[in-house]
């Protein structure tokens, strides 16, 4: 259970413009890394934003974890989560047979 305190501080920074502005960074850089669009890319991002606000609001855990934010966590979107996203993403394990049958249907 999470404390009602802590909902009330997530949701303060849900509704400010520093979130405003990690979500634009983080869109910008799922589509960059893992080549989609911006509607997919809006909500890795979202996690991306979470993952900032708990490691941001919890410096002490991550420090003796010896986790650097953001680089350990820009270095975990450019490879391991990037394995994931293109081994499971539709549009990019299937974009052979979806450029065939666009191209098909241009033909027709």
């Amino acid at each position: 259970e999470v404390p009602i305190g802590a909902n009330v501080a997530y949701a303060i920074y849900v509704n400010s413009p520093e979130f405003d502005e990690d979500l634009a960074y983080f869109t910008e850089l799922q589509m960059k890394i893992n080549c989609i669009k911006k509607r997919t890319a809006r909500g890795y991002a979202l996690k991306d934003c979470a993952v900032k606000y708990i490691v941001t609001n919890n410096k002490e855990v991550f420090n003796q974890l010896g986790v650097k934010w953001p680089e350990d966590y820009i270095k975990y979107l450019e490879t391991d989560q990037e394995e994931v996203i293109r081994a499971t993403h539709i549009e990019l394990i299937r974009a052979v047979p979806l450029c065939q049958r666009y191209l098909e249907g241009i033909i027709k």
